[in-house]
């Protein structure tokens, strides 16, 4: 039974040993992954408010009250320096994810 028992051990032991490598390449890549996804989507969202912020600078009327471009001057900054804000609080996750893939990797494997 004994026997048994430290046969078993040994042959999980060894699959682990073979297995290993792979899963954590694969996490390690995970991280990249989901790193270059992140800034992607965050480039995407600031590339659409900077349009939009663009398309008022050209056309204030287009959300103006009462014909004032004020309003839409106001607004289109307001909407620019979010944009601006939002880049820098979502690459400040991303980013890291990118440049330490294996510290994630670690983070993902801790229950």
């Amino acid at each position: 039974m004994e026997n048994e028992i430290v046969k078993i051990l040994s042959d999980l032991s060894n699959f682990v040993k073979m297995v290993s490598p792979e899963v954590w390449n694969t996490l390690v890549r995970q991280q990249i992954i989901e790193g270059i996804l992140g800034l992607a989507a965050t480039i995407f969202v600031y590339c659409g408010m900077f349009i939009c912020f663009i398309l008022i600078k050209i056309n204030p009327k287009c959300i103006s009250i009462d014909g004032s471009p004020l309003p839409a001057a106001i607004f289109g900054s307001i909407l620019l320096a979010f944009a601006i804000a939002l880049t820098i609080l979502v690459a400040a996750q991303f980013i890291p994810q990118l440049l330490n893939p294996q510290y994630y990797a670690l983070m993902a494997i801790k229950p």
